[in-house]
């Protein structure tokens, strides 16, 4: 049986995580100011993940943030 790669000790290589941050569509569409059936749209044509819990959706805000941020395209000009 070969040791462990891992001592004790060693320094482990953890990727940065970030803590989820959910909230309720209606509270992600007033976050993203928007309506709540553009983020229902978006959820549906797959653009956005919904994170369903029981018979509720949730978002997670650093989702919509990274969306709205590469949805975003300014005017040229």
């Amino acid at each position: 049986m070969q040791a462990s790669s891992l001592q004790k000790g060693a320094p482990v290589f953890m990727p940065p995580t970030r803590e989820r941050r959910y909230a309720s569509l209606s509270d992600a569409a007033e976050y993203a100011a928007c309506n709540e059936r553009t983020l229902r749209k978006h959820i549906i044509s797959g653009d956005l993940t919904g994170y369903r819990l029981g018979r509720v959706y949730r978002i997670d805000l650093n989702e919509l943030d990274a969306w709205m941020a590469s949805a975003y395209t300014p005017k040229a000009g």
